[in-house]
C-alpha cells in the first residue's frame, strides 16, 4: 500500500469515528446505549470516551506512518497527486502542452 493511501485510510477513519461523535453528542444527555461487542446498556459519556481514545489511536498510527509528519510533505498538494488515473494523465498532458507553447 502507498503512503498515500495508507493517509487517506487514516484519515477516513478519523472522519468517521468524528462523525460519529457528533451522533453521539445529539443525543439526549441521559440516553442509555447498547454496546456492539457485549450489548450492555452504557451511557453516553462512555461511547464518547470510547471515541475520543478511537480518535487518539488513530492519530498515533497516524504519526507513525508519517514519522510524526516528516514523511509525506506536500503529498497531497503536489498536483501529480490525483485519483484518477485518466485526469492525472490529462494534468501531464497539459503541462507538456504549455511547456511545448512557452518554448516556442
Amino acid at each position: 500500500m502507498t503512503l498515500a493511501r495508507e493517509i487517506n485510510n487514516k484519515l477516513d477513519e478519523m472522519l468517521l469515528v468524528q462523525s460519529q461523535i457528533k451522533e453521539i453528542n445529539e443525543l439526549a444527555p441521559d440516553a442509555q446505549l447498547n454496546n456492539k461487542e457485549t450489548g450492555e446498556l452504557v451511557t453516553k459519556e462512555i461511547v464518547l470516551n470510547k471515541g475520543k481514545q478511537q480518535l487518539t489511536e488513530i492519530k498515533k498510527e497516524l504519526n507513525k506512518i508519517t514519522n510524526n509528519g516528516e514523511r509525506g510533505r506536500d503529498l497531497f498538494t503536489n498536483p501529480y497527486y490525483v485519483n484518477d488515473r485518466m485526469l492525472d494523465r490529462a494534468i501531464t498532458n497539459e503541462i507538456k502542452a504549455n511547456k511545448i507553447i512557452n518554448n516556442n
